[in-house]
């Protein structure tokens, strides 16, 4: 497992001018499944948590069936996206340069 890396995914994006890069951290499943601890992908800067997780089904495609569903390459509904630890992701969303995603199960316990 390569837990310890990092992973760079590009978006087939067409306008660069609002194109942003971001980090998005794997935790449990989705850390697993894709073998690294973080991504960081370049997408524009008005996204959608469904545009992230088809960029990052394109260079993870692991993730896809323990996170990523298949058939419409959604966000699994036992997963979630985090904006910066502080808002979840549901829908479109505006990101900045820098920003961190946090990808993990909505069914985690404690």
């Amino acid at each position: 497992m390569r837990t310890d890396q990092t992973q760079k995914t590009l978006g087939n994006c067409h306008d660069h001018r609002n194109i942003v890069s971001v980090k998005v951290r794997l935790f449990g499943t989705a850390r697993s499944a894709a073998g690294v601890t973080e991504l960081v992908v370049d997408t524009p800067s008005s996204s959608s948590d469904r545009k992230l997780a088809r960029l990052i089904q394109k260079s993870n495609p692991e993730l896809v069936g323990p996170v990523i569903d298949l058939e419409s390459g959604e966000l699994k509904t036992s997963h979630t996206f985090n904006l910066n630890g502080v808002n979840f992701i549901d829908g479109d969303v505006e990101l900045r340069e820098g920003d961190e995603i946090l990808l993990f199960s909505s069914q985690a316990g404690g």
